[in-house]
């Protein structure tokens, strides 16, 4: 079972929790993947491949081409295949990030804005994470 973790679509890439300004964490507009996916309270995912963050659109301000995103950083997502399940109902399995989250943290799980859930580690385990789902998003 030695396979990459999946691909992540990153919709805001360059949100970084660590570079904000007086507003909070923001990107450009014209920066998302698809600008029509992109409005207040929208659930996104930001950042980029090595650290994918779950992000919720506060709000769009400024005018064309200058229209800047903010956004309130929900959590880290752990890249993981929400279909590759472990021998136990609920739990799926996920590669190691670069930054191992402890046992018992809370993070997302998933690999789109379509695609992930709330979930809790349960045990880390031969370059394997054991994640049990919490919760999806609301369809």
């Amino acid at each position: 079972m030695d396979s990459p973790p999946p691909p992540v679509h990153i919709d805001l890439p360059g949100v970084h929790p660590q570079e904000v300004d007086e507003v909070g964490p923001w990107v450009f507009l014209d920066e998302a993947a698809d600008p029509s996916v992109v409005f207040p309270d929208a659930v996104l995912i930001g950042g980029d491949e090595e650290e994918p963050l779950v992000v919720r659109v506060l709000d769009i301000a400024g005018e064309n081409p200058d229209r800047r995103v903010r956004v309130d950083v929900l959590g880290v997502l752990i890249a993981a295949d929400l279909n590759f399940e472990s021998d136990e109902a609920g739990v799926v399995l996920a590669r190691m990030p670069a930054t191992v989250p402890s046992i018992g943290a809370e993070a997302f799980a998933g690999t789109s804005r379509a695609a992930w859930s709330r979930a809790r580690v349960e045990a880390v385990e031969g370059g394997w994470l054991q994640l049990r789902l919490l919760a999806t998003p609301d369809a």
